[in-house]
């Protein structure tokens, strides 16, 4: 190997964890690998071992739905860690061993929903549904924050009990939910949780602290930043990134300081 590529066989770490290489298989969802409980299927377990036994240091799953309450969840089209919690225990428990076992490490990614990018789902504002200008998102309540923020930190600590060495919060990226309530583009709100950067960061920071809470300090929560929106306006692209009216990198290192104030690792 090319010298100048030696240091992808080398160790690094996330918090706590020891990664054994460079070599990351990045989070891809994707539901024949879950069962009709929201748990792993032997197909998934399968899966994730037979890219540790090729040799990754660290496996991301894809992202698993946490609310199961303000969106509703049907177990047959989606996966969740919080609807059968012990049997998803039980499955993940065996993921983890098997790819633990050739030396590999996995995060687990959660997500608190798709917001506008879908229609019928709850958004940090009325804004235009992604692809459908003429339809409105949900303005999801702070009750329903509340929900989705608490929902998400209690299936930290079943991934924790599942023996993940950490969780990723999805997303900060791709303008789904939590990314949404970042942006000021999408995120209209009046309250504590819109405004300033501050403010729109607040939901993240909350995740984070109460995470930390129930599954310790040392255990690794890591989060995507996209840095740049690429769009001149809701719907409307911008290949070049010129006129952006999303997230600019200027922003972006504003954010990038404030979340490793949180202590969060980024992907």
């Amino acid at each position: 190997m090319n010298e100048n590529l030696n240091i992808l066989l080398t160790p690094f770490n996330i918090g706590k964890e020891t990664i054994k290489n460079r070599f990351v298989m990045g989070p891809m969802a994707f539901n024949q690998i879950f069962d009709s409980y929201g748990a792993f299927n032997d197909e998934g377990i399968e899966y994730y071992t037979e890219r540790a036994k090729g040799g990754f240091g660290l496996l991301i799953t894809g992202c698993m739905n946490t609310d199961v309450t303000v969106e509703g969840f049907d177990p047959r089209t989606g996966d969740s860690p919080m609807y059968a919690s012990r049997r998803f225990i039980n499955r993940a428990s065996r993921l983890n061993e098997r790819c633990n076992a050739y030396g590999a490490k996995v995060i687990a990614e959660l997500t608190l929903g798709a917001g506008r990018n879908y229609p019928g789902q709850h958004a940090p504002s009325a804004v235009e549904v992604f692809n459908y200008p003429n339809m409105k998102g949900i303005e999801i309540t702070k009750d329903e924050i509340h929900a989705k923020r608490d929902q998400c930190i209690k299936a930290a600590a079943v991934m924790k009990a599942s023996g993940f060495s950490g969780v990723d919060i999805h997303s900060l990226h791709w303008g789904y939910f939590l990314d949404q309530m970042v942006l000021s583009i999408t995120n209209h709100r009046e309250d504590e949780y819109g405004g300033s950067l501050d403010n729109r960061l607040r939901l993240v920071r909350e995740i984070v602290q109460g995470i930390h809470q129930v599954c310790g300090s040392d255990f690794p929560v890591t989060i995507g930043l996209h840095v740049k929106s690429f769009i001149k306006a809701l719907n409307k692209a911008s290949l070049t990134g010129e006129d952006e009216a999303g997230r600019t990198l200027e922003e972006a290192v504003e954010i990038a300081k404030k979340l490793e104030e949180m202590e969060l690792r980024l992907l």
